[in-house]
């Protein structure tokens, strides 16, 4: 499991759990391509290499993440909007103080960010425009962002750029992901990107830049790429 040098803190809330005896777990995602991760860092200025592609630019955003015991929810985060980013690998990694008598079996999470937050308003911290995830009022955050080169892609310098988004019908991008875990103290998400990227001809559909039909098939493809690491 990767251990980036800087780890972000978040507190989850839970009703009347402030008594009770804590403990810090964690939730790491980890981006790969081929297995490998996709880290992003000043070692890679020009990006990473895989064969005959290129991968540039790796963002996304995770939030509302929720606890389950099967169907039942026992934990929500507050205020869980995480921007990660594969040139900042700290970003991958989430800690969180979770009461010791909570007992769960599933982790859900959207891939994106909700219609009611992006109507909102300008905000701060990972939601910070200035973070380059957000087009417009009208278009909202980018939830999904994937750059780079790619031999087959005929676009100037073999460039890809695919900007996942939208909030608003019928363009409405965000995904939901339930996955199913057992060591939930230590949560290890794989985010296998090769495999959504196989799903795309890069010969004939190398840039989406706005909310749109063809956005939104891709969004759909998302949730499948995240795993329990094995």
């Amino acid at each position: 499991m990767m251990k980036p040098t800087l780890l972000p803190l978040l507190l989850l809330m839970c009703t009347n759990a402030t008594s009770q005896s804590k403990s810090v777990a964690q939730i790491s995602f980890v981006p790969t391509y081929n297995n490998t991760p996709i880290l992003l860092d000043e070692s890679a200025d020009e990006g990473l290499v895989f064969g005959d592609l290129t991968i540039e630019t790796l963002k996304f955003y995770v939030s509302g993440i929720k606890l389950y015991q099967e169907e039942d929810l026992v934990f929500a985060l507050a205020n869980s909007f995480h921007l990660l980013d594969a040139a900042e690998p700290g970003s991958f990694d989430i800690k969180f103080e979770c009461p010791d008598s909570i007992v769960f079996n599933y982790i859900q999470f959207n891939i994106g960010i909700d219609s009611l937050t992006n109507t909102s308003g300008a905000l701060g911290g990972d939601l910070d425009p200035t973070k380059g995830m957000y087009w417009t009022w009208q278009s909202g955050y980018i939830n999904f962002k994937l750059e780079g080169v790619a031999d087959r892609s005929p676009a100037r310098h073999h460039r890809f750029q695919f900007h996942i988004g939208g909030y608003q019908a019928p363009f409405e991008s965000v995904q939901k992901v339930k996955l199913a875990v057992k060591n939930t103290r230590e949560i290890e998400i794989q985010v296998a990107v090769d495999q959504w990227l196989a799903t795309i001809d890069l010969s004939e559909t190398y840039q989406i830049m706005s909310p749109n039909a063809a956005a939104i098939k891709m969004a759909q493809r998302l949730p499948t790429i995240y795993s329990i690491a094995k």
